[in-house]
């Protein structure tokens, strides 16, 4: 079965395939095994969906460098966690961390690149000591030691982002 229309960016997996969609305000969609098709509107586009604690799944709403982080629940309910605007650059990657926590890439800043922290409350930290604006952030995965890894594709290193404050 295919999506028609408006292109999909990601698809994730929970108890059926979720997928976000781009160019349309329908936000999020959900296929059923047999290929029965939900959209759910968030009012937005989508992008960069990923399961976090409990379940649901996150991803960013409106355009990548002014998203805001939204939430699907199984049911399809969206949840809007921070209407604070990611501002500080093109949020690049997003992975659920330690402590029910998702964590962000970001990239594009002007002085500078960071990686980034949201609670499920809504509360954004960015950690950007040790970053220059040569770097270029991309992925981010929990590592089996509970910390955040991620890629730097302009050094081509992988760093390590201690969940307990610092990068």
């Amino acid at each position: 079965t295919r999506v028609q229309g408006d292109w999909s960016s990601d698809v994730c997996s929970s108890d059926l395939m979720w997928f976000t969609l781009a160019r349309c305000d329908h936000g999020v969609g959900r296929i059923t095994p047999d290929g029965t098709i939900t959209y759910y509107g968030s009012g937005a586009e989508a992008f960069l969906m990923t399961t976090g604690a409990g379940g649901s799944l996150w991803f960013l709403g409106s355009g990548i460098a002014t998203a805001g982080f939204d939430q699907v629940t199984t049911s399809g309910q969206i949840i809007s966690v921070s209407q604070t605007r990611v501002g500080f650059g093109a949020v690049d990657a997003l992975a659920a961390g330690p402590g029910g926590n998702m964590w962000f890439t970001v990239d594009k800043y002007p002085a500078h690149f960071a990686i980034g922290r949201i609670t499920p409350s809504g509360t954004i930290t960015q950690f950007s000591q040790g970053f220059t604006a040569r770097d270029t952030l991309a992925g981010i995965a929990k590592g089996p030691d509970g910390n955040m890894w991620f890629t730097d594709q302009e050094s081509k290193q992988i760093g390590r982002a201690s969940c307990r404050e610092r990068v």
